[in-house]
């Protein structure tokens, strides 16, 4: 076995003189520094290669030429793998340590004893027992890694002691309990830490000392919460550790429903893994649609299976796993299904809670705007000649059209294909209209919410247009299936008032050069313009962006746009992709509330219209200067503004009425009257109009409530603001936030909110 050894820093590292190091290159150079003339590698799979191992040995026999030789490993798993491997077959095995650098590496792989490298694609399929003499932990290097890192970390630490040390698990929970550990400040929690990292460690020694060729069968209790990991990494793109997470929540739920683990003990197990966990789209999309066909195949090659039957690890007890083969792939997808949908559904609670002097040092990286990332996806595939774009974004609402887009053109066009396209309206409006250009029937499948949402104008646009477009309900779901037209039609014309989005999926198709007339209805004369023009004035400007006129006439019943191939249209184009305004809204208001943000270098986008964020917050902030008795908004260009501008206008002694956006009430939720019942919860008075919502005079203050977010991630922004002043809210089904911005909760707890699940913090 290991000797297992503890520095404070690399510089305590007594390294012999007939050592060579091998360190991974990506480490600070402050620890590059601290180490003698390192060979310095690019850690991943690239270097478990036979090619990468010969030219290693070359340059490690460059530094020393005889024995004896020790190879230290300074690095995470992968650098681990490959020099454990070549020090196993170089002069048949010379001495070798470990330094792990990463959290998954100290408590994991660091101390199996095996090796392992890859052959051609097949992973680790070469590889040796070859158990380091020294394993060295060094307290600095866990100081320096990333939050997200020490969290991955985490899961196999605690896996480590539910396997085998029960006793220190109330260490676990204790002084803010794992929150605190994968999220403070690692000085203020690395002695709680480092303790727990040698009892998981010394757990998986124990373990490996009983069976140390894998020729008995012990070591399989290690793979507690990886039978499903597996999977998720092949399939959904999750990390290691959050794998191994959300593979423990399964083992959870099956080890109660197969076994005699106890409901207690299950909830407690959850109470440590699901603070670290962190929302993932493949793994949603995945578990969403119930698609377990490629799970349930993987499950099926597990390596861990013997006579055909899967081999899975549960739990009894803390510290008394068990090895069974009674647990099918399928329930494993089932168990799955059902913790997801448990840890979507726990509410959080948010408490402002600000420090003012980290203002300087609240800066926020927004992600690219959704809005003009789907728009532009659409344009791209539509477009016969190369368009690039430039930007991503982490929101289901890209996610899905990416996704589905993909799908869709894997296929010939003649050929069927269904795809599913979650919640997001623009996913499934632009997609109707994509659908409508290819001639193989396109079954387009959704959330039941959005097909609540009118479409009606738009399924009759592209019907008179000459595609055939059917309502479907069957076994996978309900939607609609679209047989496209035999020829793309010249002119098409659509009412405007509902959504401004019907017209850009309609102004879209002509990204393929066709010409086409678009006529878009409206009540100008009386008022009633299109809804939310400027997301419209948006897509036009993107399909001039890639070489396409746009001629623009008013005529009796609205607005007329021909849009045509320019000069410029065979040539290749770029859509660079600004941030996402609606996402800034949120931190703009907040620092109009006085939380410690900078938004200084934030440049307001120009094709968004929720930029006009910074010009609504200065006339509110004017009007109270002034002493105005009341002042009108009118955000029917930005109505996705409403619920966070609610929340500045109830803290001015000016009355607000917000005009103009009574189609709010078709969106999300009936965002009207909803955001009236959200903001009556917390104690602040707001009243429903016919075209909007009046704020009375009065600086208001939220009192502490529970309140529900009616399925709209516009509400759970609004909610999180309206706790900055101290507030505790609790809210119901937070990650509807997913929608346009999964990372809310993670940078609201940046800016100094206390975002917690209650009962865990």
């Amino acid at each position: 076995m290991s000797v297992l050894l503890r520095v404070a820093s690399l510089e305590e590292l007594e390294i012999p003189p007939n050592a060579v190091v091998v360190a991974d290159r990506s480490l600070p150079a402050n620890l590059l520094s601290a180490l003698a003339r390192p060979i310095l590698v690019d850690a991943g799979e690239g270097l478990k290669t036979l090619a990468s191992i010969e030219r290693l040995a070359g340059e490690v026999l460059k530094r020393q030429a005889s024995k004896p030789m020790t190879i230290v490993a300074v690095g995470g798993g992968s650098v681990g793998d490959a020099v454990g491997f070549l020090a196993s077959i170089l002069w048949r095995g010379v001495q070798l340590w470990h330094v792990p650098t990463t959290l998954l590496a100290m408590v994991d792989s660091a101390h199996g004893g095996k090796t392992a490298v890859n052959l051609g694609s097949a992973k680790n399929q070469l590889g040796t027992f070859y158990p380091a003499e020294k394993v060295i932990l060094v307290d600095e290097i866990l100081g320096t890694l990333p939050t997200r890192e020490r969290q991955d970390g985490l899961f196999e630490l605690i896996k480590g002691l539910w396997l085998g040390d029960a006793a220190a698990l109330p260490r676990l929970e204790a002084e803010g309990g794992v929150a605190a550990l994968g999220a403070q400040a690692f000085g203020d929690v690395s002695a709680r830490l480092m303790e727990l990292v040698e009892r998981a460690v010394r757990v998986k020694q124990k373990v490996v000392e009983e069976d140390p060729f894998e020729s008995k069968g012990i070591r399989t209790v290690l793979n507690l919460g990886h039978t499903a990991a597996h999977a998720l990494e092949l399939i959904c793109g999750l990390s290691h550790g959050q794998a191994v997470g959300w593979g423990m929540l399964a083992a959870a739920r099956v080890s109660v429903e197969q076994g005699d683990f106890s409901p207690a003990d299950a909830a407690r197990l959850r109470s440590h893994i699901d603070p670290l966990l962190r929302y993932n789209q493949p793994l949603n999309a995945l578990l969403e649609e119930g698609l377990s066909a490629e799970f349930v195949a993987i499950l099926r090659r597990d390596k861990k299976r013997i006579a055909g039957k899967l081999r899975s690890v549960l739990l009894s007890a803390a510290g008394q796993p068990y090895v069974t083969n009674t647990v099918a792939p399928a329930d494993w997808f089932i168990a799955l299904e059902q913790e997801h949908a448990r840890w979507l559904g726990r509410p959080l609670r948010v408490v402002g809670a600000f420090e003012p002097e980290r203002r300087a040092a609240a800066p926020l990286a927004i992600e690219a705007s959704k809005s003009e990332l789907n728009r532009a996806q659409i344009i791209a595939a539509l477009h016969p000649y190369e368009v690039e774009v430039r930007g991503d974004s982490s929101s289901a609402d890209v996610f899905y059209l990416r996704s589905t887009l993909g799908a869709i053109q894997s296929v010939a066009p003649e050929e069927s294909v269904a795809v599913y396209c979650g919640e997001g309206g623009t996913t499934l409006r632009f997609l109707l209209a994509f659908a409508a250009t290819r001639p193989g029937e396109t079954r387009l499948y959704a959330h039941p919410g959005l097909l609540k949402r009118p479409h009606a104008p738009l399924l009759d646009a592209l019907r008179q247009g000459g595609a055939q477009i059917d309502e479907i309900t069957d076994a996978r779901g309900a939607g609609f299936s679209v047989r496209g037209w035999q020829q793309a039609p010249e002119s098409i014309e659509i009412d405007g008032r509902i959504s401004s989005q019907f017209a850009s999926a309609l102004a879209m198709l002509s990204a393929t050069g066709a010409p086409l007339e678009l006529i878009v209805r409206s009540e100008r004369a009386s008022g009633n313009e299109m809804a939310s023009r400027p997301y419209f004035t948006m897509t036009l400007e993107m399909l001039r962006r890639v070489g396409l006129n746009v001629d623009e006439r008013d005529i009796p019943a609205g607005q007329s746009f021909r849009v045509y191939a320019g000069d410029g249209f065979e040539r290749p184009s770029t859509l660079e992709i600004e941030p996402d305004a609606s996402s800034a809204a949120v931190w703009a208001v907040a620092e109009y509330l006085g939380v410690p943000v900078d938004m200084s270098a934030y440049q307001a986008p120009a094709m968004q219209p929720d930029s006009g964020v910074v010009e609504i917050l200065a006339r509110l902030r004017e009007a109270s200067k002034r002493g105005d008795g009341s002042i009108r908004l009118n955000l029917q260009a930005s109505p996705d503004l409403v619920p966070v501008i609610a929340v500045a206008a109830s803290r001015v002694e000016t009355e607000v009425r917000v005009e103009g956006v009574a189609h709010l009430r078709h969106k999300e939720s009936n965002r009207i009257e909803d955001l009236v019942e959200l903001f009556d919860a917390v104690g602040v008075e707001i009243e429903a109009m016919e075209d909007g919502i009046r704020i009375p005079a009065g600086i208001q203050r939220a009192r502490d409530a529970e309140v529900e977010t009616f399925g709209d991630h516009r509400m759970a922004m609004a909610a999180l603001l309206l706790s900055a002043h101290g507030a505790a809210i609790t809210i119901k089904k937070p990650w509807v936030v997913a929608k346009s911005y999964p990372n809310l909760w993670r940078d609201a707890a940046y800016l100094g909110w206390r975002v917690d699940a209650p009962g865990e913090g």
